[in-house]
């Protein structure tokens, strides 16, 4: 059964990987498409021509393993596929592309342990 934290991300239409929701924290913001510019008299003026989410994956700690799952999706170079479970237990669907991720390791043990990894997701 599918908890509340359940994010899952892949190519559209192929098989998509559930996220780890240990050390994450998942933030949602707006991007504004928009001209602007002032006008003679100095006034500000802005014609907004589309609103889009943002979506930032932010991981205190994270495995190898996991780690290698976002560079694998990131390498895809193509349009993922994000659902999120949200609070009512229903489901959204947002086709996303991945920003260049950073991280930092912590621990070079079997596969590694990584902090700093913030995952930045744009929809299309």
């Amino acid at each position: 059964m599918p908890s509340l934290n359940d994010i899952t991300l892949g190519v559209s239409g192929g098989s998509a990987t559930k996220l780890t929701a240990y050390g994450r924290t998942f933030s949602e913001g707006i991007i504004e498409i928009a001209r602007q510019t002032r006008t003679a008299s100095g006034r500000l003026v802005k014609d907004i021509i589309a609103t889009k989410k943002k979506f930032t994956l932010e991981y205190s700690l994270i495995t190898g393993t996991s780690l290698q799952e976002f560079i694998d999706l990131y390498d895809e170079d193509s349009v993922l596929e994000m659902i999120v479970r949200d609070p009512t237990l229903g489901t959204s669907t947002y086709n996303v592309q991945m920003q260049p991720i950073d991280y930092t390791r912590v621990l070079l043990l079997d596969d590694g342990l990584w902090s700093g990894v913030s995952v930045v997701l744009e929809e299309v």
